[in-house]
């Protein structure tokens, strides 16, 4: 899950207490108290009761495995440069992407949905079918140069194979 102790995770303080609350509640912790500011409104506001607290976890949690490519694509700018022939060069941004700045989780969460809703898992049998709809994506992804920072303007297809 987020700021999981991968390599190269963001180090910035709100990607940290963003990632204690999220890990936090999905290993059964609980929230003591939340405070927030709401738009347009300069007051900040405190919630400690438990009933509260409890909606919050249930409702982070939920979200947080239903809508995994949101936690787990793109929260934070990443940069990947090729300094020589030897190394790659990684770089964080140190704030969060905006909603609309995430074009990859966009993409990948509609084709999700619409593969899905177009070959839906073949009942019980039919085990982790994301595993295969992830692969459908990868694929698509690789062989349109999405992922790749040389691909072609235009990408005409000619047998089966990219050209520019």
């Amino acid at each position: 899950m987020i700021g999981d102790g991968r390599p190269f995770e963001p180090t910035f303080p709100e990607f940290i207490a963003f990632s204690k609350l999220i890990n936090g509640i999905k290993e059964g912790s609980k929230i003591t108290s939340i405070k927030f500011r709401l738009e347009g409104d300069e007051k900040e506001y405190e919630i400690s009761q438990r009933l509260p607290m409890y909606l919050i976890e249930e409702a982070l949690k939920e979200y947080s495995e239903d809508q995994k490519v949101e936690f787990d694509t793109e929260p934070v700018q990443t940069t990947v440069t090729r300094p020589d022939q030897r190394s790659f060069k990684i770089q964080k941004a140190d704030r969060f992407m905006q909603p609309e700045e995430r074009f990859m989780v966009r993409i990948v969460k509609s084709f999700y949905d619409y593969l899905l809703a177009e070959a839906p898992p073949a009942g019980d049998r039919d085990f982790m079918p994301s595993e295969r709809y992830y692969a459908l994506i990868a694929s698509m992804l690789q062989d349109t140069w999405f992922l790749s920072s040389n691909a072609p303007r235009m990408v005409h297809h000619s047998k089966g194979k990219a050209v520019a």
